[in-house]
C-alpha cells in the first residue's frame, strides 16, 4: 500500500488484515477480541484498554500509515502505547 497514492477504501479492500483476524479467530477462539479498525486512534485505543489478560486484538495493516514506511518515532510511540507486546511481520 502506498498512503500517498491510493484512497484509504482501496488499500483497506487491497490490503486489510481481515483475513488474518477470520484465521485468528478460529485459531484462537475466545482469547481473539477481533480487528481493530486502524492501528491507531481513538477507537483502536479503547479496544486495547478493555483487553483482558490473555485476550488478543489485531490492528489494522501499518502500511496504511507513512509513519509506517518512514519510520516515524511519533508513530512508534503510538503503537507502543497501546500494547506489552507488538508483533510487526
Amino acid at each position: 500500500p502506498e498512503p500517498k497514492k491510493q484512497s484509504w477504501d482501496d488499500m483497506k479492500k487491497d490490503f486489510s488484515l481481515a483475513p488474518v483476524a477470520n484465521l485468528l479467530s478460529s485459531l484462537l477462539g475466545p482469547a481473539f477480541v477481533g480487528l481493530a479498525p486502524d492501528c491507531t486512534g481513538e477507537e483502536t485505543r479503547s479496544m486495547a484498554a478493555r483487553l483482558q489478560p490473555g485476550q488478543v486484538l489485531l490492528l489494522e495493516n501499518t502500511r496504511f500509515h507513512a509513519g509506517d514506511t518512514h519510520n516515524s518515532a511519533e508513530f512508534a510511540e503510538q503503537l507502543a502505547a497501546l500494547c506489552d507486546i507488538f508483533v510487526n511481520d
